[in-house]
């Protein structure tokens, strides 16, 4: 089998992708590996082909499949330094890890091959390595413009005393120490980018630097590149409306994502904008049921023609609330996922498989056993319908966003009424994520669009115009886990179905119902 084909199948058991949708001019990033996955997918990439590459190889120099074929193909056919006979078992017993870094050129060649009579030696042997590594990011600080060796650094570092012969490193490729190499006329546009984004930036960029101590920010480090830190902040906003929104530094842009989507009317609708300054002048609390509760879940049901609704704070807490409904409802422990599916940041959908079929957490501090009742399976492939028909004593529901977020181009209508086909004909339920999709292609979101008659549906984003809102709907006797069903004054009728724990102090918060 050739590379590409091996790509394609690594993909397609990672992320659930069909190899006919890779071609070789494919960039990763459009095949929805975004900055929350491409950890997992080096780390993957790496120990399936038995390569080295780094995050900034594959972001830069080879994100496209033809060229990370290109890339693998050049790193397995360079063949390594070979022990003689007698040292072969000392090798074995070196770590994989040691092994990856002595290959790539971090350590000298003398040292491929050692035995290690007692600890002090490994030690000894750890402390050479460590010494070299970090000789190796001085070295990638300087060539990105960080100026020469701190003095105060090198006072205790000392340099091994052999090194690697360095191989000649072409200038539109990434070197083997992970440093990128540009030509003069790059090197010389970066410089111009840079001080003009930051003489634009001024403010921006300082109170970045000043808060960084204080305040922890994904957004702030996802996809760091030494050769582009003195880029690396994003515009800090001042004020918007409608389309537009203006940073500290006065810059305008057009915000083409709109709030991550939320912002059905843009920034600072003017009527919302007058209708919660009203709200507040008429105080508010978050104790008692607010007034336009009841409504708001009338008007929702009504667009998403559902029985009952339930409001969350967001969408994340929806999905998990949700799952914890359809297991009430079902009496059944497991959720049946899709690759490349996006459902929020509970531990539980944040998996990925690996090859082999096992899946793993996309991220550390996710537990290993947060995805024990989670079945992942392939998203428009109608093998994933025959395997819940196998599991179907043990599935809850399958969850699926109809639309998938990372692959919006990609709607299988025919895969998702085999989907409702077989989970009605199965007794399990069917949720739509439609966070994204809801009220936007139609009233009552892709459910409505595509006629699949799903038994719960979770909203959110759009349906309250950028106040924080999720919303679960379903049909009565699902939704009665939440209270135990509707019951009226006057005659004997009571809460009786079996309750679940629901709760959550801004759940049914003023300015996100008033607003919905």
């Amino acid at each position: 089998m050739d590379t590409v084909s091996r790509i394609k199948e690594f993909l397609h058991d990672l992320i659930g992708i069909a190899p006919d949708r890779i071609k070789e001019d494919t960039t990763i990033f459009d095949l929805g590996i975004d900055s929350v996955m491409m950890v997992t997918f080096v780390i993957e990439l790496n120990e399936r082909f038995a390569i080295t590459l780094s995050l900034n190889d594959v972001i830069f120099n080879c994100n496209t499949i033809g060229a990370l074929c290109k890339q693998i193909d050049n790193q397995q056919q360079e063949t390594p330094v070979r022990p003689e006979a007698k040292e072969v078992n000392a090798r074995s017993e070196v770590s994989p890890c040691v092994q990856n870094i002595e290959e790539s050129g971090a350590l000298p060649p003398d040292s491929a091959v050692v035995s290690y009579p007692s600890i002090y030696d490994v030690i000894a042997r750890q402390e050479q390595m460590m010494e070299r590594v970090f000789q190796l990011h001085l070295e990638a600080v300087e060539r990105a413009g960080g100026g020469k060796t701190p003095e105060a650094a090198a006072s205790w570092h000392k340099a091994p005393k052999k090194e690697k012969p360095k191989r000649p490193v072409p200038e539109e490729r990434q070197g083997a120490n992970g440093v990128i190499t540009l030509t003069d006329s790059q090197s010389d546009m970066l410089k111009k980018i840079v001080a003009h984004m930051n003489q634009k930036l001024d403010k921006s960029k300082s109170q970045a630097d000043q808060e960084r101590k204080e305040l922890a920010d994904l957004d702030e480090s996802a996809g760091f590149s030494i050769l582009l830190k003195e880029l690396h902040y994003t515009p800090i906003i001042d004020h918007a409306c409608g389309s537009r929104i203006i940073d500290v530094d006065g810059n305008e842009y057009v915000d083409i994502a709109m709030g991550f989507g939320s912002l059905l009317l843009g920034h600072t609708d003017k009527r919302l904008t007058r209708i919660l300054k009203k709200e507040i002048d008429r105080g508010f609390q978050l104790a008692a049921r607010h007034r336009l509760v009841g409504p708001t879940a009338q008007l929702v049901c009504e667009l998403t023609n559902f029985e009952r609704a339930v409001f969350t704070v967001t969408g994340t807490e929806a999905v998990m609330s949700a799952k914890k409904i359809a297991r009430a409802y079902t009496g059944k422990p497991k959720i049946a996922i899709f690759t490349g599916c996006y459902h929020g940041h509970s531990d539980s959908t944040l998996i990925t498989r690996i090859h082999g079929g096992k899946t793993r957490p996309i991220a550390p501090g996710i537990s290993l056993s947060s995805s024990s009742d989670i079945m992942l399976l392939d998203y428009g492939d109608m093998e994933s319908c025959a395997q819940i028909a196998r599991n179907c004593d043990e599935l809850a529901a399958v969850l699926v966003e109809p639309v998938q977020s990372r692959f919006p181009g990609y709607v299988p209508v025919d895969f998702l009424h085999e989907l409702r086909r077989v989970t009605r004909e199965n007794d399990v339920l069917l949720i739509l994520d439609e966070v994204i999709t809801g009220f936007r292609c139609h009233n009552g979101g892709a459910n409505a669009l595509y006629d699949i008659k799903a038994d719960i549906c979770i909203y959110g984003k759009a349906a309250s115009a950028g106040m924080p809102i999720g919303i679960i709907c379903g049909s009565q006797d699902i939704m009665n886990s939440v209270d135990g069903g509707p019951w009226h004054f006057g005659d004997d009728t009571f809460p009786s179905v079996e309750k679940t724990f629901f709760a959550g102090t801004y759940f049914k918060h003023p300015f996100s119902i008033v607003s919905a």
